[in-house]
Parts: C-alpha cells; structure tokens; sequence
C-alpha cells in the first residue's frame, strides 16, 4: 500500500513538471551580452533645476550606475566626470537657447572621481552652486561628462546621451511669473483707459526680490499695450517705456523704476501712490508713469494678478 502511495506521488509530479509553463523573462532575469558599462542613471541627458535665489551653497547629486548587468561591482570602480561644455553648445543649436557657463566662481566641485564601491552598483557625483554668484540677466546651463572608468571588466557606455550631462539652471525669484493685468490711467488730459483687462504680461526675474516687466507680445520689455478709444482691438503703447519692481519682503513695499529698455526721451516718474504686493493673492498694485516733451504728466495704476510661474 505504501509502495502504490509513492508510485502514485511519483507519478504525479512527473506530470506536473510536464505541464509546467516555461519560465517568463522575469524568472530567468535579463540575458546581457558584452562588458558591464557604466553610465548616468536614467536622466536622459538633461535637467532643468529651479534655484533658490540666495547667497549659499546649493548641493546636487546625480548618479552614476553600472548597466549593462544587474550584477553589483565586484572590485571598487573608479567613474572620472569632467566638466565639459558641449552639451550647453548643442542645446543651444537644436533649441534656439542662449545658455551660458556656469561661472567657475559659482562652481565647487571637491571631487572628479567617484567610487562605485565593491558589492554596489551606484555612485553619486556631487557639486554645489551659488546662485548669488550668477548674473541674473542671464540662463546658465552646467554640462559634465563621463571621462573614463577604470576597475574591473567595466567600459564607459558609447551612447552620448547615457554619458553626457546638461544641467539648465532656472534663477526665479518667488516673484517672478505670468500676471492677469487690469490697468487704468490716474492721470491723461484726454484717454480716460482702461487697458485691455484680463491679457498677461511676464514679471521677469532680476534679483533677489526684483522683476523687469516684459511684454511678450512685442516680445520686449515694455508698458505692454491699452486699448485705442472707439477700437478695442487696437493694442498700442504709451510712451514705450520699460518697468522694474523691487518687493521689500519685510514691508511689502513696491519700489518702481525703469527698466531695461526704457525710452529715456521720456522722464521716468514715480508719482506719489501706495505701490505694494499682497501675497495672500499675490497681487501687485503699482503706480508709475512720465512726462511728456511739454512736461506734462501720463500716470498709470496697474493691477498685476500672478496667473502661473513662466
């Protein structure tokens, strides 16, 4: 009886492993042919970060990893990075970008070499950036690469985009961004206003806690347009003038000045009015204007909603 229960059992499982499925790539794992190779971890070439607007060390990491394999290393491996410009200069042509070089005096890097460590098949690359050091006016980008890599059977993986880094860096200040405008004129002999409500300018990053206005739809920094009495279609400016805006943080207080690109035949004025920011609503009220040849005064009152960061 025992014997007829363990030829039975037997028999069983002869049976079962028969019918067995074959195993799915999953359960025998990845078939990799050639050298481990080493290379970034998946970033695909670019990142953009947004910085802090402020006058410290700013840290990133970004990995370097063995592929190729899922095996960990199995001696130490030395990955070599280098700074390496040509990535901001190929991004430039393909996009129609002007990103300049990070500045060495915003750079600290201690290290070029990073060690994937025996039984670890990641490393991390480190460096740190001053954004105090950055000349605001400009988009800087941050281009490093692969150099070499020694220890083991390993080899740098021959994609570029694999082994070539841009870092785009985004200098924005929390003023900075897409604004609704309503404005009006306080004072005009003859144009009583108001200005196409519910268009957008952009508030452009300048400093810490200032912003150049900018009209996107002359693409200049400008007073971007009003509407034309009897024609509210016809879009047009007033004294082409330019305007800055610096937030006290404390106060709230606006400061208003000319910006980048003002007409300066004209006088830039600064007529006496509470110009501020609310940031409950984040919602600047400004008042600015100029006088003309004869001397007499334009000023306007603009109400700038912030709709969404640029």
């Amino acid at each position: 009886m025992i014997n007829r229960i363990f030829s039975f059992m037997l028999l069983s499982s002869l049976l079962f492993a028969g019918c067995k499925k074959e195993e799915t790539i999953l359960e025998k794992g990845v078939s990799y042919t050639g050298a481990p190779l080493v290379n970034f971890n998946n970033y695909g070439g670019y990142v953009k970060e947004n910085v802090e607007i402020a006058d410290k060390w700013i840290p990133f990491d970004y990995e370097v990893k063995l592929s190729n394999t899922l095996e960990p290393a199995k001696v130490p491996i030395t990955v070599t990075i280098q700074k390496d410009d040509n990535p901001i200069g190929e991004y430039n042509t393909l996009n129609g970008t002007s990103l300049v070089q990070v500045p060495i005096a915003a750079l600290k890097i201690e290290n070029y070499d990073v060690v994937i460590v025996k039984g670890a098949r990641k490393a991390i690359f480190h460096f740190e950036i001053n954004p105090a050091k950055l000349d605001l006016s400009k988009t800087y980008g941050f281009g490093f690469s692969i150099l070499k890599v020694t220890g083991g059977d390993v080899q740098v993986n021959s994609n570029d985009e694999e082994t070539r880094m841009l870092i785009e860096l985004g200098t924005l200040n929390e003023y900075d961004g897409v604004y609704s405008l309503k404005g009006e004129f306080k004072f005009h002999p003859t144009y009583a206003g108001p200005f196409l409500a519910g268009e957008t300018i952009e508030l452009q990053t300048s400093g810490a806690t200032s912003v150049n206005q900018f009209c996107t739809i002359w693409d200049e920094y400008c007073q971007p347009f009003s509407v034309t009495p009897g024609n509210p279609t016809d879009l047009n400016r007033f004294g082409d003038l330019a305007v800055s805006y610096t937030v006290n943080p404390t106060t709230n207080v606006v400061t208003v000045s000319a910006g980048p690109g003002n007409n300066t035949a004209l006088e830039f004025v600064v007529p006496g009015y509470n110009s501020r920011y609310v940031p409950a609503t984040k919602t600047m009220y400004v008042s600015w204007g100029y006088k003309n040849a004869a001397g007499a005064l334009r000023q306007f009152i603009d109400t700038l909603t912030f709709v969404r960061k640029r």
